[in-house]
């Protein structure tokens, strides 16, 4: 079921199939190097617990998607929208497979994000990032994030970027 789609992706609910592409975006150290989550890396069969809440029970709330590419269907990377209920705030985030970095994808997976936030009439998008992330902070920047705030979440030294929606028009503040 695609949600939007664009020239070279689609962003789509994970499926029974993808495991395979869903474990290695979760367990790889090199793509996690810079996520929160690599200095408490989980194992095979907490992934898989994670894999099949987000194939069974993606809500209007959080979602996450399987980033695929458009003309073969390959998993390549994952995205999400969540709503963080104590913050009053919408996340969005991403993950590509490191064989697929620096080849556009990710700018086109926060477009398709930014266009799931204007038909859901959401006016401010947050994303968090790793301290020397320096491909995501570049990918946020392109994309009208600005930078709001440093600190420390879930124990790591992160920056947190905001960007601002206009719902009645594709400009932002």
């Amino acid at each position: 079921m695609t949600q939007l789609a664009n020239m070279r992706i689609e962003l789509r609910q994970f499926v029974e199939t993808d495991w395979e592409a869903f474990y290695k975006l979760n367990s790889s150290k090199i793509i996690l190097k810079y996520h929160f989550e690599a200095g408490k890396m989980k194992n095979e069969e907490q992934i898989k617990d994670d894999f099949n809440s987000v194939v069974n029970n993606n809500s209007k709330e959080k979602t996450i998607w399987a980033v695929t590419k458009k003309n073969n269907d390959e998993v390549i990377g994952l995205s999400s929208l969540y709503y963080k209920n104590i913050e009053n705030e919408w996340h969005i985030g991403f993950r590509i497979i490191d064989s697929e970095w620096n080849k556009g994808y990710a700018t086109e997976v926060l477009s398709e994000l930014i266009n799931i936030s204007l038909k859901n009439k959401i006016t401010k998008l947050y994303a968090l990032v790793n301290v020397g992330n320096m491909g995501s902070e570049r990918v946020l920047l392109k994309n009208s994030f600005k930078l709001i705030n440093k600190g420390i979440y879930n124990d790591w030294e992160m920056e947190k970027y905001e960007r601002n929606i206009n719902t009645k028009g594709n400009n932002v503040s």
